[in-house]
């Protein structure tokens, strides 16, 4: 797989940082309302700038691990905590434990995946019996073209819709539902 982005660069520091600073409110509140506590076992996957593998890592505690994932990990790694593992991993190529973790999380990532839905199966085996899944996703198919665009204009913006993956917030992988002829459930291993 290609990574649309190279985090080395200063640009890419300062979108990472816009991200979370825009996202991370909203991804924390879902995170607790989970439940997400000490002693979890955690994955991050596309952790980027690696804000949430930070806070999950606070939440989890000594007695917890977090496994923060992307394909570049340059930002990432300057995350270091001795709960903490850095891994550079593409989802739908490399391995990862089955039924090891009681949270796999990932955000704004499946749209940029050429098999999200294979991708999500992935990581729902990674998922302890009874563990969750939270993928977020931007919605770009229910957003309208502006009212005062031509007609030929709004007929172009109506047709284009990227390919997207609904998010799961706050449900457990084997009763996540989807729209859009994506699977409804993915059961959690065991």
């Amino acid at each position: 797989m290609t990574y649309a982005f190279q985090n080395a660069r200063a640009v890419q520091r300062e979108r990472l940082a816009a991200l979370a600073e825009a996202l991370d409110p909203g991804t924390v509140r879902q995170l607790v309302s989970i439940g997400v506590g000490r002693g979890w076992r955690c994955l991050e996957v596309g952790a980027g700038g690696g804000s949430i593998a930070a806070w999950l890592s606070e939440r989890v505690g000594d007695g917890g691990a977090v496994v923060a994932t992307d394909l570049d990990t340059t930002v990432l790694r300057e995350r270091s905590r001795p709960n903490l593992e850095v891994r550079v991993h593409d989802v739908l190529e490399d391995e990862l434990p089955d039924g090891s973790f009681d949270l796999v999380h990932l955000r704004l990532l499946p749209a940029w995946l050429s098999e999200p839905q294979r991708a999500l199966q992935r990581l729902a085996s990674a998922l302890r019996p009874g563990g969750w899944m939270l993928a977020e996703e931007m919605d770009f198919g229910s957003v309208a073209p502006d009212p005062r665009m031509d007609a030929e204009a709004a007929a172009r913006s109506r047709a284009w819709r990227p390919r997207t993956v609904p998010s799961c917030p706050g449900s457990t992988a084997s009763t996540c539902t989807t729209a859009g002829g994506w699977p409804g459930t993915w059961p959690t291993p065991g």
